[in-house]
């Protein structure tokens, strides 16, 4: 019995995922569903990709993030 409750909180946990992101780009819905606390493989599977899809549009992402705190000018002391 317990193992079909697991099994039914997960699908409960999938679908409302799935809620979390609907209408979102591929790109927005991996970066939400990883914030979420989903693995790469989980994501995968809830988006119908591969884990290296997942895992390419999360590093571009923080590559990009990284250039744009780069960028920012220092704040002045006042």
């Amino acid at each position: 019995m317990n193992g079909q409750v697991g099994g039914d909180l997960s699908r409960i946990a999938n679908l409302l995922a799935l809620l979390l992101v609907k209408g979102e780009s591929q790109t927005d819905k991996i970066l939400t569903l990883t914030a979420a606390g989903f693995s790469g493989a989980e994501i995968a599977t809830l988006l119908a990709t591969t884990p290296n899809t997942v895992a390419v549009t999360v590093y571009q992402s923080k590559k990009k993030a990284g250039k744009r705190s780069k960028k920012q000018p220092a704040k002045s002391r006042e």
